[in-house]
This record gives structure tokens, C-alpha cells and sequence, in this order.
């Protein structure tokens, strides 16, 4: 028993140095720092294309198409006087050549029919004819169509408007339908 009562204090002595050294244990970090490394990846931002080159404006104002009786012989004249003013405006981040230059744009006629209506006669007869073939602009930022080009693509039918009532009736039926001009970029096929 003797020899059990020293081999438990025994025991009870390596347990509290054991458990006692834990705690008694002062840490100081000395040590060198090791590396560490990453890698950083270059990225480009996006992009987009949703954005237009720049806007084409048609300035008509300075047109003016009329259909006159010049000579008082009450047939209906063609008369075009002025112009039309294209311009291109380039948006913020447009390619230098197109901030400088403009771009390749092209202009063509047709016949615009008011809604519900499906042809401009007058007493059978177109009251006008257009050439539809597209006219070349070139490369450019600003455009004047003149009256005498529109003249070559423009053609008015042949009326004699010989009474009043002639005149309300054709004018009636010259507001159901208009001239449109239509200017785009000339796009690469």
C-alpha cells in the first residue's frame, strides 16, 4: 500500500508538472516571416457596340416644293426652290476617322402613303413620280441636297386645274400622301 501511495503521488506529481508546463509556457513570435504570392491577372474592361457612331440629322426647313400655276395657264408646275441640310453628328467615342470625317451616307426618295390610302391619283393619273435610286452622299459630316437634284428625282404628272373645283379637289388628294427622303450610312456588306 505504501508503495501504491507513492505511485499515486507520483502520478499526481508528473500530472500537475505536465499540466502546469502547459500553462506556464511564455510565447514570444520571433520567428522570420515567410513569402507569400499571388498573381495578378491583367483584365480588359469590356465593351459595347450598343452605342451608335453618331446621329444624322435632315434639315428640310430650307426646301420648299410647290405646285404653282406660273404662266396662268392652270396646268400644274413643279416648282422647288432651296434645300435640305445633312448632318452628321458623332458620338463621344466614335473612331478619330469618323470624329473627323464623318461617314459614307446615302439618300433615296419614295412615296410615303397616309394610312388607309393606297395610291396618289389624281383623276387617274399619278400626281407623283420619284426615282428611287439611291444617291451616293460620299464621306462626309455635312450634306446640302440641292433643289436642282431634287428636281432630277421628282417628277409632278400633268393636271390642268381649270376651276376652283378643280383646285379643292386636287388639293384634297395631294395631303394623302407625302415625299420622303431617307438618309443612312452606307454599310459595308
Amino acid at each position: 500500500m505504501k508503495l501504491a501511495k507513492k505511485f499515486s503521488l507520483l502520478v499526481a506529481l508528473a500530472l500537475i508538472v505536465t499540466v502546469g508546463g502547459v500553462y506556464a509556457t511564455w510565447n514570444y513570435a520571433q520567428g522570420d516571416v515567410g513569402q507569400a504570392a499571388a498573381n495578378l491577372v491583367p483584365k480588359l474592361a469590356g465593351y459595347a457596340t450598343t452605342t451608335t457612331k453618331g446621329t444624322i440629322a435632315i434639315d428640310t426647313t430650307g426646301l420648299t416644293i410647290m405646285i404653282d400655276d406660273t404662266n396662268a395657264d392652270h396646268n400644274a408646275e413643279l416648282v422647288l426652290t432651296g434645300s435640305v441640310n445633312v448632318t452628321f453628328a458623332p458620338s463621344q467615342g466614335a473612331d478619330a476617322t469618323v470624329v473627323q470625317n464623318g461617314i459614307p451616307m446615302q439618300y433615296q426618295l419614295r412615296i410615303l402613303m397616309n394610312d388607309g390610302i393606297t395610291e396618289w391619283k389624281y383623276e387617274g393619273a399619278d400626281i407623283f413620280t420619284v426615282n428611287e435610286d439611291v444617291v451616293s452622299m460620299g464621306t462626309v459630316k455635312e450634306y446640302t441636297i440641292t433643289a436642282d437634284a431634287l428636281r432630277q428625282k421628282i417628277t409632278l404628272g400633268s393636271f390642268k386645274l381649270d376651276t376652283l373645283e378643280d383646285y379643292e379637289s386636287f388639293n384634297t388628294v395631294l395631303g394623302r400622301a407625302q415625299i420622303q427622303i431617307t438618309v443612312s450610312e452606307v454599310v459595308a456588306p
